[in-house]
């Protein structure tokens, strides 16, 4: 549906995410997500704004959005696996495999396995904390210091996202993606075979 979209209503769509998002982290709750598949952009943005994160063996995270000059989520990356890798990992638009994940603290766990296939999760996941929610707002709070606020990462995705040319960059950014999976898949197979 991007051609039906204009800058406005993309800037008002990254707006909602970001609140979204900042909403998430600040909860006064427990947060949990469970990543399975290929999760990229606002969803990898909301695997890591939870506080349990768990991720399946196959799965692989992507932070695409600096791509088409968006910043979003990054300072909640930032303090998940250090500031150097996250602008790394931003930057580039690096995929990250779960085991990466695991050991950089981006993901928590990965679920147990099932006889059907299912993941299981831990039970840890389904107790509530052991502190009421204002007190576990407040530990959140505290942990999470020096914290630039909610206004700080909205300001900073909005200025990203106001620049003029939002759906011509991620237009292009889509089709530079696009062109360089067909390059890949149309790239014949490497073989250890010679011919002579």
């Amino acid at each position: 549906g991007l051609d039906d979209e204009t800058d406005a209503s993309l800037l008002a769509r990254l707006v909602r995410i970001e609140l979204l998002l900042d909403a998430v982290w600040r909860a006064p709750v427990r947060t949990a997500a469970l990543g399975s598949g290929r999760i990229v952009g606002a969803g990898a943005d909301l695997f890591c704004a939870c506080d349990r994160r768990w991720i399946d063996p196959q799965a692989s995270l992507c932070f695409p959005g600096a791509g088409f000059g968006i910043v979003l989520g990054s300072r909640r990356l930032a303090a998940r696996v250090g500031e150097g890798r996250a602008l790394q990992w931003v930057s580039s638009a690096t995929l990250i495999d779960a085991t990466l994940a695991l050991a950089s603290g981006l993901a928590t766990d990965t679920p147990g396995a099932a006889s059907a296939g299912a993941a299981v999760l831990p039970e840890a996941l389904l107790q509530a904390p052991a502190v009421e929610p204002a007190t576990y707002a407040a530990l959140r709070a505290a942990l999470r210091m020096p914290d630039a606020g909610a206004d700080a990462d909205l300001a900073a995705l909005v200025r990203s996202a106001a620049r003029p040319g939002l759906r011509q960059r991620i237009e292009a950014y889509r089709a530079a993606s696009l062109a360089a999976r067909q390059s890949a898949s149309a790239a014949p197979a490497r073989t250890g075979s010679t011919t002579r």
